[in-house]
């Protein structure tokens, strides 16, 4: 067992719309409820079709997720989108569960991945089974449906047997979807053929944690053309084994 006294959690959506927010505090310009189409890169720069208007920039970082396939289908390959099942449990003892007594958690034990947080509102416990998450074909036709079976196994294979503390029922479940590489890191550099365009996916399910220093080393590659940290094994180059 290993415990580290400063992990922690953040709210996902407070913080994405707060860096929204921010970007636009320090001159970002964010074009909202708009689908990028095509992105046709040259030498000189990239050309971005969006919403039926054209677009001319520089550089691009596509930060797609689990639609990089759809935007780029030359990296349909290297970044697959897959199904997650998220659900959340009532507690025994709610307070038991609360941040200052229960910290996030993976626990890993046969064929299930049981990963989780404190409870946030004071009335459910995050505990998910993240293993294996099923391939989507196609990210817009994603089933949101939760069936028994997935119900089952999380809460009989997984929560009842790891999670005493927990009332084996979950009261919420929700469906989601990610970009996937073979060896489950990401996937950060400039896209092979594709001048002045970067790819940032492929997370694999744990990457909002690490958004701070990706901005970081993004930002470099963009402005300096390299970065201080080591990225070799997010190489898009990288050997993957399919």
């Amino acid at each position: 067992m290993i415990l580290d006294k400063n992990a922690g959690f953040i709210r996902p959506e407070l913080a994405v719309i707060s860096a929204a927010y921010q970007a636009e505090t320090l001159g970002a310009e964010i074009h909202r409820f708009t689908k990028v189409e095509d992105i046709v890169p040259d030498n000189d720069g990239v050309t971005i079709a969006a919403n039926g208007k054209s677009y001319r920039v520089n550089k691009v970082i596509v930060t797609t997720g689990a639609w990089t396939a759809r935007l780029l289908p030359k990296m349909e390959k290297e970044v697959e989108a897959r199904r997650l099942v998220l659900t959340w449990f009532p507690a025994k003892n709610i307070a038991a569960f609360q941040p200052k007594n229960f910290p996030i958690f993976a626990r890993m034990r046969n064929d299930f991945r049981l990963t989780g947080a404190p409870t946030l509102d004071g009335t459910m416990v995050k505990a998910s089974n993240t293993k294996d998450p099923n391939r989507v074909p196609d990210p817009s036709q994603l089933n949101r449906d939760v069936s028994l079976e997935e119900i089952k196994e999380v809460s009989s294979a997984a929560v009842k047997e790891l999670m005493p503390g927990l009332v084996p029922d979950p009261v919420r479940a929700s469906v989601y979807m990610d970009g996937y590489t073979t060896d489950d890191h990401s996937m950060i550099g400039e896209i092979p053929g594709m001048h002045n365009t970067f790819l940032v996916a492929g997370f694999s399910g744990h990457g909002f944690k690490m958004a701070p220093v990706i901005g970081a080393i993004v930002a470099d590659l963009i402005i300096d053309g390299k970065t201080k940290h080591d990225i070799t094994h997010l190489d898009l180059n990288r050997n993957l084994v399919y």
